[in-house]
């Protein structure tokens, strides 16, 4: 099972042509026994470093270089054997090596063969390659690979004896096309998409400069079987099995690593929540896919030791994936169990505020995992819609055991919008804002403990107070007593908070302005409401400013909060008008200027 491949890791390299048009004039003008200047350092090519040119190769041999699109020049052989080199699109024959990039020593060749195991070492070598993905002055290893096919290539150090790191380079200028540290476990992985006759460089190095023996093994990914066991749609039913022998056939969400994993399909007889749980004595990955093939969009996963469970919400007749693997080696032993879950929410809620409800998760089913803790028990759901806009408290209290609180998006399988680890004399607490008629569902889970709670809710306006769309204007007010809801991005934003709407007056950049305040102020700003995106924040002493570009009638929440501090602060919106950049201005002018210092942010 590997985890779907990143960006850092994954590379579609360009066409087998290792000069550019531009570089084979300059390859041509060396050619022609012009000196050698800057222009022929440009990136593309050097000339003397095997790419075109006289006397350039290893150990001196010369003979004819690389071209493109035909174009030929005088270029390296290997080891004092001259001859044509390789050309783009067709020019050239046999014997010469790439450029490799100048590197001294010339990168080692290791040919076309896949698949192919190549030994080697780091210790004693030195830094030659700068990878994105790996530190200064880690020692490395460099090998020259030219692809046989059009294809992708595989290349990993997974039985190396320390933490590495993979790269891989244009053989031409070097260019990054693939760098992974930790693919699975400290050992990487990397994939690149060649042309047929196309050499990259592929480097070895280690992690935080560690250095010591490694293998480097190249393959392809061959065509994976994808071949589920369909199962009974009865439920509750369990079967077990063995990923020993099988094929790497399922991309997790969840697991990093190639694996083996056996999957099943399971159809729905019933609408509603089903529940899949994978059990082993190792680390488990399950994941489960829409449709009945290995490619379906992913519903959910989980990885974890001893257990992953995924809780689906299908409809009758869906069909679903599942695979089930441990990370890089087979998995001996497994059983996965499939359940159908209790209707979800089990309680819907009046919505009104404050409102308390008693429950006990006394008998109830354990469906969800819920904050990913490694052993969870019965859940208690609640269903909750806002009557208004504002921030919610949910707030377990008076429970007989350390409480785990889960906030969810419309559904019992929706988006986590909150989860809070309680502790033994620390309730669970989350704080979310909700749009009035959004709904939620509370769900009150335990770690394998059993018995009473009470679930509390209440509400804060948000925001408290309308500004309108003046400016100039000055507020005061005080954040004694003021809850501590929101988290700005600046600061720790650990004091209680008070919250503005302003609406802007016309197109234009506006400041707003803590200075004179009684306190050291976090500012922050955002758009659409107390749970939009923060566009700014400031956290400047006592006298926080934020500088913020907006359009008429766009609205924004501005919140004056502290680092766990309370009292008096002053807020002042004044419009900018490219000159109020430096010394705070007097609250007698508001928009006289200074010499720079704050620039404007932008959203």
């Amino acid at each position: 099972m590997r985890k779907g491949t990143s960006r850092s890791a994954y590379a579609r390299s360009p066409a087998a042509r290792w000069l550019s048009a531009a570089a084979v004039a300059w390859v041509a003008a060396c050619a022609e026994g012009q000196a050698l200047g800057p222009r022929c350092e440009a990136p593309e090519v050097r000339c003397g470093d095997g790419a075109g040119g006289h006397g350039a190769g290893s150990d001196g041999a010369g003979g004819h270089g690389a071209g493109s699109d035909g174009a030929g020049g005088h270029g390296a052989g290997s080891d004092g054997a001259g001859g044509h080199g390789a050309g783009g699109d067709g020019a050239g024959g046999a014997g010469g090596t790439p450029p490799g990039c100048g590197a001294v020593p010339p990168p080692q060749d290791i040919g076309s063969t896949t698949p192919q195991r190549v030994r080697g070492t780091t210790l004693g070598a030195d830094d030659r390659r700068a990878l994105s993905c790996s530190g200064p002055g880690a020692a490395d290893r460099t090998f020259l690979f030219t692809a046989p096919l059009a294809g992708t290539y595989l290349f990993d150090t997974f039985e190396a004896d320390h933490d590495t790191v993979l790269g891989a380079l244009r053989a031409d200028t070097c260019a990054e096309l693939a760098c992974n540290d930790d693919a699975a476990g400290i050992a990487p992985q990397i994939a690149v998409d060649l042309a047929e006759g196309e050499p990259i460089l592929v480097v070895v190095s280690g992690a935080d400069g560690a250095q010591g023996d490694f293998t480097l093994h190249v393959s392809q990914p061959g065509p994976h079987l994808c071949a589920p066991t369909a199962l009974d749609r009865g439920v509750p039913q369990a079967v077990t099995g063995t990923t020993r022998g099988l094929e790497d056939a399922v991309y997790s969400g969840c697991a990093d690593g190639p694996s083996p994993d056996a999957t099943f399909t399971f159809t729905a007889k019933d609408p509603g929540v089903h529940v899949f749980t994978a059990r082993g004595a190792d680390d488990l990955s399950l994941d489960v896919l829409d449709g009945d093939t290995c490619l379906g969009a992913l519903l959910g996963c989980d990885f974890r030791f001893g257990e992953a469970k995924v809780a689906a919400d299908l409809e009758a007749g869906q069909t679903v994936l599942l695979a089930v693997a441990t990370p890089i080696r087979p998995l001996e032993a497994f059983a996965l169990e499939i359940t159908q879950a209790p209707p979800c929410p089990r309680v819907h809620l009046d919505a009104a505020v404050p409102q308390t409800v008693t429950g006990s998760n006394e008998g109830l089913p354990d469906v969800f995992s819920t904050c990913a803790t490694p052993e969870s028990g019965g859940e208690a759901t609640y269903g909750f819609s806002a009557p208004d806009d504002g921030l919610y408290t949910f707030d377990v209290r008076g429970a007989d055991f350390p409480a785990v609180l889960s906030l969810r998006d419309a559904t019992c399988t929706g988006e986590a919008l909150a989860c809070l680890d309680g502790s033994p004399g620390v309730p669970a607490r989350a704080t979310v804002p909700l749009a009035a008629g959004q709904t939620v569902v509370a769900v009150v889970d335990s770690h394998g403990e059993a018995g009473a709670h009470a679930l509390e809710i209440t509400r804060t306006p948000c925001p408290l107070l309308d500004l309108g769309a003046t400016v100039p204007q000055v507020v005061t007010g005080s954040t004694e007593g003021r809850a501590d809801l929101l988290r700005p991005s600046c600061g720790a934003g650990s004091g209680g908070e008070v919250t503005y709407r302003f609406t802007a007056p016309s197109d234009g950049t506006f400041v707003f302005d803590t200075a004179g305040s009684a306190l050291e102020t976090v500012l922050s700003v955002r758009t659409g409401g107390c749970g939009g995106p923060e566009i700014a924040c400031s956290s400047g002493g006592t006298g926080s400013r934020a500088i913020v570009p907006l359009v008429a009638g766009q609205a924004v929440l501005v919140s004056v909060d502290s680092n766990g501090a309370e009292g008096a602060y002053v807020l002042e919106v004044r419009s900018f008008d490219g000159r109020d950049t430096g010394e705070r201005p007097s609250r007698s002018d508001p928009r006289s200027p200074g010499p720079s210092r704050d620039r404007p942010q932008g959203p």
